[in-house]
């Protein structure tokens, strides 16, 4: 009955069937860890592209707009986000920001008109949304 054979295959199973032990289950989660963090990263560094690129199509589009309604208003000062909707250039329930939440600055200069926003830090002008760009 006392079958040294039968004795060791059990022994073997015995200690397979255990699982992971902790330093299995540290090394997983370590792995996981800096997968997770390394995937994350880039997310965070194209979704401030796509914000960037974001508003600098929003501030295309509202350039165009200000071309239309100066075709429409020869004689017109520059417009305002308000004459803008007035006119039906852009949606009256929506309020035209950027991704931060900074509200559209339109300059007009001889002739010319530039949209502006004060990008994402709101203080420092390299980041500055601006169209059409600044001609050097």
């Amino acid at each position: 009955m006392n079958n040294p054979k039968l004795f060791r295959g059990r022994r073997r199973f015995r200690a397979s069937a255990r699982g992971l032990n902790l330093v299995e289950i540290i090394i997983v989660i370590t792995i996981l860890g800096l997968l997770l963090g390394t995937i994350g990263y880039f997310v965070a560094q194209n979704a401030a592209k796509a914000q960037h690129d974001l508003a600098q199509g929003d501030a295309q589009r509202i350039h165009g707009q200000i071309g239309i309604w100066k075709m429409q208003n020869p004689d017109g000062e520059c417009p305002t986000i308000d004459e803008l909707k007035k006119a039906k250039l852009l949606k009256a329930d929506q309020e035209p920001k950027d991704p931060w939440g900074n509200s559209w600055k339109i300059v007009c200069a001889d002739g010319d008109y530039v949209v502006t926003s004060p990008g994402k830090d709101k203080a420092d002008p390299s980041d500055d949304i601006r169209y059409p760009a600044a001609k050097k």
